[in-house]
């Protein structure tokens, strides 16, 4: 039995010898699946990054994309305001070469009543005219004369009314009317082609209220339509009376010449009931032919 055993020590030593082989085997292997490991976790890293890399680019090209948005943007909001600022130019020039049209027009409407001999308004009480119109803003006018409808157009042009205006001369009252039109005024205004007394009692008789009345019509006469004008205007409204001068004649002391001595006696009448009725505020101007402004009070 002695003598057999050592052959089982070789076994045994040849075995572990095996088995140490193996281990290295083993081991090797085991390096070399961490080697794999170590390189494919590599390669994932870098795929990471390279991910990465690519998240970035495509947020920088995001971002890119954002600012030239904004950019284009930008230029239609500078398109379109420089289209906003030319478009208000052009309105501007337009309304500016209109109103000069118009301004050309009522010059030629002026130049026709003085080669015509039709009396009109003067330059600087026109002016007044218009300041009343702009500072009372009346809704309603009665005018009394249209002539050729160049008071009417200056009152129309400095305040949105409504012009009712009364002329007897049937030619004058179509030329008025021509004239209107050419300024686009005919839906502002209502004409009577009348004798203004018998036009301004039945408007008493209606009850009608007016907040601006101009009287330009005959001077004999204002003294007579005083009562029913009076009537007419609103509390607060204005009565504005032209030529109330007369040439001169009324403020003349002496011989007024007989075929104004008429007109000139009613005038005068008419400017002591103005001055006396405490339901008016009244000034005088003696300014081209003279004229006042009557404030309604009571």
């Amino acid at each position: 039995m002695n003598e057999r055993e050592p052959k089982n020590d070789i076994k045994l030593d040849d075995n572990c010898r095996n088995s140490d082989e193996n281990s290295v085997i083993i081991q090797d292997h085991k390096i070399k699946l961490d080697e794999n490991c170590r390189v494919f976790d590599m390669k994932n890293d870098e795929k990471c990054r390279n991910l990465d890399v690519n998240s970035v680019i495509i947020h920088d090209n995001l971002f890119n994309n954002d600012e030239i948005c904004r950019n284009n943007n930008m230029k239609d909001d500078n398109c379109r305001n420089n289209k906003i600022r030319f478009d208000e130019k052009r309105r501007k020039y337009d309304k500016k070469c209109l109103e000069e049209q118009k301004d050309n027009l009522l010059q030629g409407i002026k130049d026709y009543a003085k080669e015509n001999f039709i009396p009109i308004v003067r330059e600087d009480t026109a002016k007044r005219l218009a300041v009343v119109c702009r500072d009372y803003s009346p809704n309603k006018i009665l005018e009394i004369g249209t002539a050729i409808g160049y008071s009417g157009i200056i009152m129309l042009k400095n305040c949105s009314a409504h012009l009712f205006t009364i002329e007897k001369e049937g030619e004058r009252a179509s030329l008025a009317e021509e004239n209107f039109k050419s300024y686009n005024f005919s839906d502002r205004v209502t004409q009577f082609v009348d004798d203004a007394q018998i036009v301004i009692e039945k408007m008493c008789n209606s009850g009608e209220k007016f907040d601006l009345i101009f009287l330009d019509g005959p001077k004999g006469q204002y003294v007579k339509y005083y009562p029913y004008l009076k009537k007419l205007l609103a509390k607060g409204g204005v009565l504005f009376c032209d030529n109330i001068n007369l040439l001169g004649y009324v403020k003349q002391e002496g011989k007024i010449p007989h075929k104004h001595r008429s007109m000139v006696n009613n005038l005068r009448k008419f400017i002591e009931i103005l001055q006396n009725d405490s339901d008016f505020e009244t000034e005088f101007y003696d300014i081209d032919d003279g004229y006042s402004i009557s404030k309604k009070v009571f």
